[in-house]
């Protein structure tokens, strides 16, 4: 199958699948990934490492969900990262990327003892442009409560991909240890009508190593 397809099949089995209201927001990962397990062995994504419900071969366009539901909470650390779309309750849905606006340079996922199908332990995606709000209009919390946010909070806004609408996509994150370089997954933020001026100061943002936790 192309590999158009094969991302769009997966975005739309996760669509469908975070709607379900499981008695145990824990068992998410590991029921998803014994569909992955499936697609492994089938060969669906021949060449591809899976982790944590991410594939390597579409990492950029696997981050760009947003969450939908009405009266959606964020999750503990212990059912999954801020970056997952299983670190929220209800649904998600899947953004189209036309451009990518990154560059991954590695990724790495440390596997529980369940194996790369089941819990994980740890990720990070490094080296994205890094850039402050500009022409914004519209954007969508994880977590409707807003208790992500805190007054004083920096939110920073990463330009991840342009959409086939012009859109640009940037992920909202938050601080979890600045110091550090480790921020959280606050939400998602669209930049609309992208004209010549501001794309020239989207492709001149400066770039910046953090880790998504």
């Amino acid at each position: 199958m192309r590999r158009e397809y094969c991302v769009h099949q997966w975005h739309s089995i996760v669509e469908q699948y975070s709607k379900l209201e499981l008695t145990n927001y824990t068992d998410r990962l590991p029921v998803i990934g014994g569909i992955a397990e499936h697609y492994h062995k089938c060969g669906i994504r021949a060449g591809e490492r899976y982790l944590a419900e991410f594939w390597s071969g579409s990492l950029v366009a696997d981050l760009l969900w947003w969450a939908n539901k009405v009266g959606r909470k964020r999750l503990g650390a212990e059912v999954a990262p801020s970056w997952s779309w299983a670190s929220v309750t209800g649904g998600v849905q899947y953004l189209q990327v036309k451009s990518p606006l990154v560059e991954v340079l590695s990724v790495e996922c440390q596997d529980a003892d369940s194996g790369p199908f089941g819990r994980i332990g740890e990720w990070s995606l490094e080296d994205p442009h890094y850039g402050e709000f500009a022409g914004l209009e519209t954007f969508a919390l994880d977590d409707e409560t807003g208790s992500a946010c805190k007054d004083g909070q920096i939110i920073d806004a990463v330009a991840i991909a342009e959409e086939w609408d012009g859109r640009t996509m940037h992920l909202l994150l938050g601080e979890r240890d600045r110091d550090a370089g480790k921020l959280e997954r606050i939400g998602i933020l669209f930049q609309v009508d992208i004209d010549d001026r501001r794309r020239d100061w989207r492709n001149n943002l400066f770039r910046e190593s953090f880790e998504i936790i």
